[in-house]
């Protein structure tokens, strides 16, 4: 989990590390380096439409893979099935709660039932 208005550690953070548990399972990029950017459609074999359509199938594949859940007052749910033994990554990125997001109202809730640790429905069952 992280917030949105956390001065002490970016967001990005966060995010970077959810998308690299889905990194494995898009489809890949070509490393572009500086030099092809710079001749990219001219000599080699990857035009700036082959990068924009390579981008929209690893878009649409993350829209199949991640399943997205806005909690109303807190922010969004990302949920990535990472194997077929149930193994969740879960990223709640919430709008503030700063570097203390825990104490965010909906938040320890949300921990309670992710952990289940309550009686509130589990995260597989909300509709997301």
């Amino acid at each position: 989990m992280h917030a949105e208005d956390d001065l002490d550690i970016p967001v990005w953070h966060a995010q970077k590390l959810f998308d690299a548990f889905l990194e494995d399972h898009l489809p890949a990029l070509p490393e572009l380096t500086q030099e092809m950017m710079a001749v990219i459609g001219a000599v080699g074999s990857t035009s700036p439409d082959d990068v924009a359509e390579m981008l929209e199938v690893r878009t649409a594949r993350r829209r199949e893979l991640v399943r997205e859940h806005h909690m109303e007052r807190v922010g969004r749910v990302e949920v990535f099935e990472k194997d077929r033994a149930g193994g969740e990554v879960v990223f709640l990125h919430t709008r503030w709660g700063a570097h203390n997001v825990g104490l965010v109202e909906g938040v320890q809730d949300f921990m309670a039932d992710m952990f289940d640790m309550g009686s509130t429905p589990s995260v597989a069952r909300l509709s997301i």
